[in-house]
């Protein structure tokens, strides 16, 4: 029987694995479709023009702001696990910071496709639980997605505004932003009675009737708690993490900036909101890196305000050129992680056989 069990586990595991493959492969081949798409649309003569408007200078304060930006991402989740009383290296919430987000650049999960490797690190580098991990990783992304729900909704604002966007398009992003910040008040106002948001999904969902999923059960009660017991006893951390998110939103801002003003270009405040609240959209769409959609949604939002498409898709190109040098770092971190946890692995086992052996003479 237990020889059948584990033959039908490891059947499943497989289904699910080719599953997991297949459909990242089709993603990827429907963003690589889009993106030749829009390359096709605008042609690679157009961005000729942008070559000739370059400003190489204006990349120093660019690439400033984007480092800048992970050091207010991992300055916030310091803020949250201070809450549970952990203290914990900022250079090293830097370092898992980077490598969370290569994890997700290249998963179809772009906002949180990172966050388990993010706890597995604390724990391994820190000391961290998971459960306080996890707990810690989840706040963080409530008020990420809380800033960004807000910002969200200024650029809708301004969206509907815009003269030359289809009502059909506003109605969308509408009723996206509508459903994303009902679901964040429940998270919030569930969470606070104490009445457990994930475990009801959980138990919704029927969860609880596979095997493999009831050992979550217990742990996502323990995350709830500690949970509740953030939102009620550290609100002050909570106001401090909403401020560091301000600040995220504000070097995006100038990062943006910049980077149009490499181009040439030189953006207007509203231009900036809607190219972040555009690019925060997009990084929903399950496609690895957004490919192809980001790309054609920063054309179209420029064809649509300057008629300058091709601005938007040089922005676009730059912008991946420098995820992917943050991606290349990202993969140092891990492979040095990797290969610092082997080697601790090692030293313990020589340690052992040492002591063995001593032992063994004595």
């Amino acid at each position: 029987m237990i020889l059948m069990a584990n033959n039908k586990r490891q059947k499943s595991n497989k289904i699910n694995g080719v599953r997991k493959r297949l459909e990242f492969a089709i993603s990827l081949i429907v963003g690589i479709v889009v993106f030749i798409f829009v390359l096709d649309y605008f042609g690679i003569d157009s961005l000729k023009v942008v070559y000739s408007n370059i400003q190489p200078i204006y990349f120093i304060p660019y690439i400033l702001f984007t480092i800048f930006a992970f050091v207010a991402i991992s300055w916030r989740l310091q803020v949250v696990l201070g809450a549970y009383n952990e203290k914990t290296s900022f250079w090293k919430l830097f370092t898992q910071s980077i490598a969370g987000y290569t994890i997700s650049y290249l998963t179809p999960s772009a906002r949180i496709g990172g966050e388990p490797l993010k706890v597995y690190m604390m724990k391994k580098e820190c000391g961290i639980d998971y459960k306080t991990g996890s707990s810690a990783v989840i706040m963080d992304k409530f008020i990420e997605l809380f800033g960004s729900a807000g910002l969200g909704i200024a650029g809708l604002i301004l969206l509907f505004f815009l003269p030359g966007i289809p009502l059909s398009w506003k109605v969308i992003l509408g009723l996206v932003m509508v459903v994303s910040v009902l679901f964040l008040l429940f998270i919030y106002y569930w969470t606070v009675k104490g009445g457990g948001p994930f475990t009801y999904i959980f138990n919704l969902l029927r969860f609880y009737k596979f095997s493999k999923f009831k050992k979550f059960s217990g742990l996502l009660k323990d995350v709830e708690q500690k949970m509740y017991n953030f939102f009620v006893s550290h609100k002050k951390e909570f106001f401090w993490g909403c401020v560091l998110y301000g600040l995220y939103g504000l070097t995006t801002f100038f990062e943006f900036k910049f980077l149009f003003l490499s181009l040439g270009f030189d953006a207007t405040i509203i231009e900036l909101i809607l190219t972040i609240v555009t690019i925060g959209m997009i990084n929903f769409v399950p496609v690895p890196a957004g490919f192809g959609f980001h790309e054609a949604g920063q054309s179209g939002l420029l064809s649509v305000m300057r008629g300058s498409g091709e601005i938007g898709l040089a922005f676009i190109l730059i912008a991946r050129l420098r995820a992917l040098v943050t991606v290349a770092v990202g993969f140092i971190i891990i492979s040095h992680f990797g290969g610092k946890k082997l080697l601790d692995k090692v030293k313990e086992s020589k340690l052992s056989v040492e002591d063995f052996e001593k032992n063994g003479r004595g």
